[in-house]
């Protein structure tokens, strides 16, 4: 990938007016999931995984949120 490729996913986008609430939906829906992995699966190294696994998926669509998709 050559400098300006790179550069591109290191871009700081600024949030759109309409945006916060968009963010506030996706965390709340991730918290919820996380809350019911907690709630409902014994404590593991795979509701651990669980876990993180909502938290990089929360990170990623924070990214789409961020480019616009």
């Amino acid at each position: 990938m050559d400098d300006e490729g790179l550069g591109g996913l290191f871009d700081w986008v600024a949030p759109g007016e309409g945006d916060p609430p968009r963010y506030a939906a996706v965390r709340s829906a991730c918290i919820r999931l996380a809350r019911t992995i907690e709630q409902h699966c014994p404590d593991s190294v795979e509701r651990t995984t669980a876990i993180f696994k909502v938290r990089e998926a929360w990170f990623f669509a924070n990214e789409a949120l961020q480019r616009k998709g």
